[in-house]
């Protein structure tokens, strides 16, 4: 599966540098804005302004900054607290969270059916364009306008991963960036006034719309 993978991988690399080609042949301008096109700006990690007991300090060891940030983000989307109590003696709470005994379990069975072509084009042609991609760099645009064989690479590896009920590695990994609570430029260094954005493989989230598609289709 991985060896696929890197098949894409290369495909990707070669769809770039045609893309290239083209802003070369056809738009001049749009190549160079390509080129010259301004990176977002970056929080500065190497360092961070840490608050307890009513102390200030501030961390500066790269190791230590790493696992302060990971535990914060831990945190914000850590599962929540819920009072079983409260669920088992209010009678409102009580029947939303009983089970469905109309639910025929069969409805399900088709899930994990083997994904077809027709499921892959019609999400990629409602794809958005404009999302930033995972540690690969394949952006949507890629598979927007891969050729067919790509796309049953791509769709082999759907299947592959359904049976064996386990994805590519890869596609578990993600790359976290903090970005600004608010509209000032300065966070002053401290995690609090950051939220994280997680940047997952496109290709991972392709093959979950598909399986949303279907839940829709099932509910």
């Amino acid at each position: 599966m991985s060896i696929k993978y890197e098949e894409i991988i290369k495909l990707k690399i070669e769809f770039n540098i045609r893309q290239r080609e083209i802003y070369l042949e056809e738009d001049i301008g749009k190549m160079l804005n390509k080129i010259l096109e301004k990176k977002r700006d970056k929080i500065d990690m190497s360092s961070l302004v840490i608050k307890e007991n009513g102390k200030i300090r501030i961390e500066k060891e790269q190791k230590e900054i790493k696992k302060i940030t990971q535990n914060h983000y831990k945190n914000w989307t850590g599962e929540k607290s819920i009072d079983l109590d409260e669920l088992e003696f209010n009678h409102e709470w009580r029947e939303i969270y009983s089970p469905k005994e109309d639910i025929d379990e069969k409805i399900y069975n088709d899930l994990m059916s083997p994904i077809e072509m027709e499921e892959l084009e019609l999400v990629l042609k409602n794809l958005k364009t404009n999302k930033a991609p995972g540690q690969s760099g394949i952006p949507y645009d890629f598979w927007k306008k891969s050729k067919t064989l790509t796309r049953k690479i791509l769709i082999e590896i759907f299947n592959e991963s359904m049976i064996k009920e386990n994805a590519t590695e890869k596609w578990k990994e993600g790359i976290i960036f903090p970005i600004n609570k608010t509209t000032r430029s300065n966070w002053n260094q401290e995690l609090s006034l950051t939220r994280p954005i997680v940047l997952l493989e496109t290709a991972r989230k392709i093959w979950f719309k598909i399986l949303v598609n279907r839940l829709n289709e099932i509910l």
